[in-house]
């Protein structure tokens, strides 16, 4: 069985009923997760309208730890796989069915099975159209199998929000899963606002011609930068370069509203990167010591 879930935070309620509207009768079942909305009472009608189930967190956990709640809720009822979506993410007709016909669905290494996100706001660049793999596939939009979710401890909730895609994918990569894309199957998603209107200053920062950053708040800074060196400092070796991009990339936010705010916001999330040491960060300390033991049974075609 198939599952969706849905993490919801303070979202724009036409854009919300438009995404259950999309999938609601793609998938077995459909859960909406919350973290702590103030227009809780407009989602909980929309549960209802929808017949969906609700799981309200009271505050802000984060992505990483709505989802883990989630993808739990559909464990516990053994379904085999979950499709997880942003609030703002809007699926194509038959997106579910047309994943699931892929041969790749059916392969026991494939731990994420994920559409291609177009974000009208930013052009579609892509002419691949096929399936490929993909270590930096979003996690909205992706049918994910539950059992992998389970073999690599979960998404990792202190990473609270930025990165939360990319370690997951690095974990199950680093087990012996695939992340695979299909190119030819699109949904709509939103990375945020692209900021394209100053190009004489994103020339004096360095900032490659026909790039857009996206504005994001200073809340949001913070998380890129450290979550950024933490993904360096797990991932690549020597960790340095990947960190001094990170430190870098931070001169794109004096093209953003409110720029001092958030540099500041990106330097104290540097600074907490920094000092983060893989070798006491007990969550992965254990994902490391059981990687050794996981297996995946090549043979088998279903959860």
């Amino acid at each position: 069985m198939i599952g969706a879930v849905i993490v919801t935070y303070n979202p724009n309620i036409a854009l919300l009923l438009k995404n259950i509207n999309a999938v609601t009768d793609q998938v077995d079942k459909l859960l909406i997760v919350d973290n702590g909305s103030e227009n809780i009472k407009d989602i909980g009608l929309l549960s209802e309208k929808f017949k969906c189930e609700i799981i309200r967190l009271g505050v802000n956990l984060g992505i990483a730890a709505a989802l883990n709640k989630g993808i739990e809720f559909f464990d516990l009822k053994k379904y085999d796989w979950v499709l997880t979506l942003d609030q703002d993410s809007v699926v194509e007709q038959n997106t579910v069915k047309k994943l699931t016909e892929l041969e790749e669905f059916n392969q026991a290494r494939t731990a994420i099975l994920a559409a291609r996100f177009i974000d009208k706001k930013q052009a579609d660049t892509h002419h691949e159209q096929h399936v490929v793999e993909n270590l930096y596939t979003i996690t909205s939009g992706g049918l994910v199998r539950i059992l992998a979710w389970r073999k690599v401890r979960g998404f990792d909730e202190q990473l609270f929000i930025d990165n939360i895609d990319n370690d997951f994918n690095q974990r199950l990569s680093g087990v012996g899963y695939r992340i695979m894309q299909a190119n030819q199957i699109t949904f709509q998603h939103s990375l945020g606002d692209p900021i394209n209107n100053r190009p004489l200053l994103q020339r004096l920062l360095g900032i490659k011609k026909g790039l857009s950053p996206t504005d994001h708040s200073s809340f949001r800074q913070y998380y890129i930068s450290r979550n950024g060196i933490i993904m360096a400092k797990r991932y690549f070796k020597p960790s340095f370069i990947p960190i001094l991009r990170v430190i870098a990339n931070t001169r794109q936010i004096f093209l953003f509203s409110s720029p001092i705010k958030k540099i500041v916001s990106a330097y104290k999330g540097i600074y907490d990167g920094l000092r983060y040491n893989t070798a006491r960060d007990v969550y992965f300390q254990k994902y490391l010591k059981s990687k050794k033991s996981i297996r995946i049974d090549v043979n088998e075609k279903k959860d």
